[in-house]
């Protein structure tokens, strides 16, 4: 049942991102900023029709290929991880990843770009222009976990 319960995390945060990311579609205008929380976060529409930071933005078709390749072996990886791994932190890192690597991949094929919809506002302008979505932040925590639960090693359970 345990093993079942990765999973369902998985389309839960999937599906939480693509509903953002329909809500950012129907309800921000392009150009549009809403600041949330204090004026940390600003919630706005971008469509990335390349990878992280645009990169191949000229060659969608490809990005789409490597898209989905990436999330077929991810959801491979994370399926044997979570049914032969005992460490929770690999299948949670597995959890998170794949979630936004699906989100972000059916928004490839669908839409054929990906909806960002919040940036941060800090004291750098660079990362004050950077747009992202959930899926992002999913692929980057579960990429990060993955890499201590590796680097650390992980306390087994019997």
């Amino acid at each position: 049942m345990a093993k079942i319960l990765y999973g369902v995390i998985t389309a839960a945060l999937a599906g939480t991102d693509l509903w953002c990311k329909s809500y950012a579609e129907e309800h921000i205008e392009k150009g549009e900023e809403k600041e949330i929380l204090g004026g940390k976060v600003v919630l706005r529409k971008a469509h990335n029709k390349g990878m992280a930071m645009n990169v191949g933005e000229k060659r969608p078709e490809i990005v789409r290929a490597i898209s989905g390749i990436a999330c077929v072996l991810i959801g491979i990886y994370s399926v044997v991880v979570w049914f032969k791994d005992r460490c929770p932190w690999k299948k949670l890192g597995a959890a998170l990843t794949l979630a936004g690597a699906i989100s972000n991949t059916c928004d490839r094929f669908a839409r054929k770009y990906v909806v960002d919809y919040f940036g941060f506002k800090t004291k750098w302008e660079k990362l004050n222009r950077i747009t992202f979505n959930l899926a992002d932040m999913f692929i980057f925590l579960g990429s990060g976990i993955l890499f201590m639960a590796g680097l650390l090693g992980c306390k087994r359970s019997k």
